[in-house]
């Protein structure tokens, strides 16, 4: 699918070598510009629709976990590396499927706070700029802000306390996988840089 601009530059290439009186070419930039506008809102009727039915499912699968096992989390609905990840396409659109509503989120505790932000996709991002091993501040703002976990775990008056006893006794462990280590680094890295 061609953008306008490619498109528009195009048909400028054609019209230098070819002569065309203006109301023809006044058409036909008509008609490209009303393809475009065509084609662009099916596309964003249906991502609203995708956006509505991931919300819905995630509000009622929410309710059922939590009526048959007292669990409020139960994970992200989409995970990365799976094929509706993949269409998700943009990083925004992949964010915006991490969010966990207000109520979801007052329903959980301390300790599935945990582990939505262990299970947090972007929770990486804490290592992709900065020093090695010590994050920039952007990449922890970015982690802030798009943690909804995060967010509410840090603005519990125990929420602090619950991460860094986590955090504490996490990095005791022996053995500890792969995996465990970068949780515990990325843990560590937001501790320092938000809560001290």
């Amino acid at each position: 699918m061609k953008d306008e601009i490619t498109i528009k530059k195009e048909y400028k290439e054609v019209f230098t070598k070819l002569y065309a009186p203006e109301n023809l070419r006044r058409k036909i930039r008509e008609l490209s510009d009303e393809g475009i506008r065509k084609k662009k809102a099916p596309l964003m009727r249906k991502l609203a629709i995708a956006a509505a039915v991931i919300i819905a499912l995630f509000l009622g699968s929410n309710g059922i976990v939590y009526a048959s096992t007292g669990k409020t989390w139960m994970g992200y609905l989409i995970k990365p590396g799976t094929e509706e990840w993949v269409k998700l396409g943009t990083v925004q659109n992949k964010r915006e499927a991490c969010r966990i509503p207000k109520e979801t989120l007052e329903q959980m505790s301390n300790a599935e706070l945990i582990e939505a932000i262990l299970d947090y996709p972007f929770l990486v991002d804490l290592f992709l700029s900065g020093k090695p091993g010590e994050p920039s501040r952007t990449a922890v703002k970015s982690v802030y802000e798009g943690c909804d976990a995060l967010r509410e775990l840090l603005s519990r008056r125990d929420g602090e306390e619950a991460l860094r006893t986590f955090w504490e006794e996490r990095t005791k462990k022996t053995p500890v996988t792969a995996r465990e280590e970068v949780e515990n680094d990325a843990i560590g890295a937001l501790l320092k840089e938000l809560c001290e």
